[in-house]
């Protein structure tokens, strides 16, 4: 299944894979989500989620699987 928080890019949503996000003060600043690993957190990076290692919350993000 492809990852839910990312969508299967693989990257981070919060800084879409930057690493950083704009900073009105600073320019950029270190992306608070990811801490510029760049990676998403939830499949750290593969883009897919493994069916059989889902919790039952994780479940509740792919309603097909239940019918």
């Amino acid at each position: 299944m492809l990852c839910y928080e990312c969508d299967g890019l693989g990257r981070c949503p919060g800084c879409g894979g930057r690493g950083w996000v704009p900073d009105e003060t600073h320019g950029r600043k270190n992306c608070r989500a990811c801490h510029r690993t760049r990676v998403c957190l939830i499949c750290r990076g593969a883009a897919e989620l493994p069916v059989s290692d889902l919790s039952s919350y994780q479940r509740g993000y792919y309603p097909e699987l239940d019918r």
